[in-house]
């Protein structure tokens, strides 16, 4: 049950953003794991609890992040993060691409809503042909949600018109990822057990977003017999893998490997060409001896 965060959860969540290395994090892993960890695993456990009592039939899982960042994406930064959240959704790993409810916690905010980010273009597509068939569905959601005041509508949108639509539903049509968001500085409320029961509340206004991208995913991945591309039963998930392999074929077929295509001639007892690869970010070297296959 959760019980609230504490000035602990606050202060370590300043403490790992302007102290971001490994020695400080060991000294400070215990509060760490009861002051921001054990709380967000309990938040999001009632979290889990609320949405499955609405969406009885929906295979929804719980997921709380790791404060670890990739060792192979730090691109100058720490090796952990400063924020820490949890998302409920259905799925396997891959979050994009669904509706998903998340609450997130960070020194200077906290925020919760749902999120439909990162969705493939052919998808986002089929969105925007589903507003083009039948615009007066998401016209009524979205009268519905302006009347309300907690969350808002935010995400990226594309540079250029993606076609003519209502004023009403041109923020919607133009955006490449969606976030229906309540964010707000730390305040009070962090420190309440009741903030888990407002938040499942509130995730009441979305439940009628989550149902119509719900229905989109689902008719995008019912393939059919001679269905374009951008209509209902397109698969989506198909086509990007297909996408992926086409590409690695290309890499392939164009990229030197310089492993074999080294001349022999460069490789001299007294003197030879060494290519050592370091991944940005990474403090991990390897080299490889060809004759004997010791790394």
């Amino acid at each position: 049950m959760f019980q609230g965060y504490t000035q602990e959860t606050v202060d370590f969540l300043w403490g790992i953003r302007f102290n971001n290395e490994r020695g400080w994090f060991m000294e400070h892993k215990q509060i760490y794991q009861t002051a921001l960890l054990e709380p967000t695993r309990a938040l999001g456990g009632q979290i889990y609890d609320g949405l499955h009592a609405m969406l009885p039939d929906e295979p929804l899982q719980l997921k709380v992040s790791r404060i670890y960042r990739d060792a192979r994406r730090l691109f100058g930064r720490g090796p952990y993060k400063d924020n820490l959240w949890l998302s409920v959704r259905t799925g396997e790993d891959d979050w994009t691409g669904r509706p998903t409810f998340y609450f997130e916690i960070a020194p200077d905010y906290y925020g919760y809503g749902m999120d439909f980010w990162s969705a493939a273009p052919a998808l986002m597509e089929l969105y925007r042909r589903q507003i083009d068939r039948a615009p007066g569905e998401l016209e009524k959601l979205v009268r519905r949600f302006n009347r309300q005041d907690v969350f808002t509508l935010t995400g990226p949108d594309y540079a250029r018109s993606k076609g003519e639509v209502s004023d009403l539903l041109r923020p919607w049509y133009q955006k490449k990822s969606l976030s229906l968001q309540h964010e707000l500085p730390l305040d009070e409320k962090i420190f309440s057990p009741a903030l888990a029961d407002e938040i499942v509340e509130n995730f009441h206004l979305l439940l009628p977003f989550y149902h119509y991208f719900s229905r989109l995913c689902a008719a995008a991945l019912r393939p059919t017999a001679h269905t374009p591309r951008t209509e209902p039963g397109y698969d989506i998930g198909r086509t990007k893998k297909m996408n992926k392999h086409r590409k690695t074929k290309k890499k392939e077929k164009n990229d030197m490997n310089i492993w074999h295509d080294i001349a022999p001639s460069r490789v001299k007892p007294e003197d030879f060409w060494a290519v050592i690869e370091i991944e940005k970010g990474s403090k991990n070297k390897y080299e490889l001896d060809k004759e004997t296959g010791m790394l």
